[in-house]
């Protein structure tokens, strides 16, 4: 039996693509979805689901406090009580004490990390390859160690797993202990769309949700789409939203000149099955969904325009400085300075 535990659109879809690269039945596999606060992303992600591919589907709702924490233990010791092992466990949310846990604690022959952004990049570089060191020191992770190693005899030190390897679509080089299984997207590419429309823009341009987690001011993140739609003159541009970016500041992008929102309920990757991409410039900051769009399509190119962020958390501008750093490395994505 294989366990996957995701808790978003993106990692669903990379474990769909798991399931065929790894040759896994429906019936040799068990589905864990931690749905989040994230209206949005929930309703994504349940419409993604199809039971067919699933043996058991456990949906953990997202509860306030530490409710949400004690059912994953539970959820654990239920797992661990009912299967004496599995073949791999796949997880799709390493920075989680949570979703570690299930590493920690369910024997496996094989742990796999699902890719959820380019914070796959720090996972490892910081993480896995220092492993041995890894330490979580938030207050909350300390309590939530203590309450799971005394009420439910539970293990929380990740410290000693060396095989936890990664499928994922970035293009890593393998290191002692750890295993790069490249993630081409080839389920996503055989649902392609044989006739395939034309769309009538030449620019697309994704979102980030820097206002909303207050990374950006409102005002510095339209500066920047305006110099960005400069950048793109007499060409039609579309501005896909991230979920979770704001109606007032989409009202706000809506005023841009020559930026018109092209909002979709799908991952990005999922959106443009059906549509005749050839050609077309994709433009964003430091997505996942440039590397994947470029993976999966045959584009003009791609800009991946660089923030100001040395006003931010040291921590935070070491893992934006690791994603530039990678997506610079990428042939048909082009860096570009952005002015403050």
């Amino acid at each position: 039996m294989n366990l996957f535990v995701i808790t978003s659109p993106l990692q669903y879809i990379n474990a769909i693509e798991a399931l065929s690269f790894f040759s896994i039945k429906s019936t040799e596999a068990i589905l864990v979805i931690k749905l989040s606060h994230d209206i949005n992303s929930n309703q994504q992600l349940q419409e993604l689901i199809n039971k067919k591919d699933w043996y058991k589907i456990i949906i953990n709702k997202k509860e306030k406090g530490f409710w949400n924490f004690i059912k994953d233990l539970a959820l654990l010791k239920n797992l661990n009580t009912n299967y004496i092992s599995f073949k791999r466990v796949f997880i799709g949310d390493f920075l989680q004490w949570n979703s570690r846990m299930f590493i920690i604690n369910i024997k496996a022959k094989e742990y796999l990390l699902l890719d959820d952004g380019l914070s796959t990049i720090h996972i490892y570089e910081n993480c896995l390859k220092k492993i041995e060191d890894f330490r979580d020191n938030r207050k909350d992770v300390k309590i939530k160690s203590l309450i799971a190693k005394i009420l439910y005899k539970l293990k929380t030190n990740i410290s000693d797993k060396k095989n936890i390897n990664l499928f994922t679509s970035f293009k890593l080089l393998a290191y002692p202990n750890i295993k790069i299984y490249e993630n081409n997207y080839f389920v996503l590419k055989s649902r392609q769309n044989s006739t395939l429309k034309k769309m009538n823009f030449s620019t697309i341009i994704i979102g980030s949700p820097f206002v909303d987690k207050n990374m950006l001011s409102q005002d510095t993140y339209l500066n920047y789409l305006s110099q960005i739609q400069k950048s793109y003159q007499n060409t039609k541009i579309k501005y896909i939203p991230h979920r979770a970016e704001s109606k007032n500041l989409l009202n706000q992008i809506k005023q841009l000149d020559n930026i018109d929102l092209y909002t979709i309920n799908n991952s990005v990757e999922l959106e443009f099955l059906d549509i005749n991409l050839t050609g077309v410039t994709v433009a964003g900051f430091y997505s996942t969904a440039l590397v994947n769009l470029n993976k999966m399509y045959n584009l003009n190119k791609i800009d991946s325009f660089i923030i100001d962020f040395s006003h931010l958390d040291e921590t935070i501008q070491n893992r934006i400085s690791e994603a530039y750093h990678y997506l610079g490395q990428i042939s048909n994505i082009q860096l570009k300075k952005l002015k403050n």
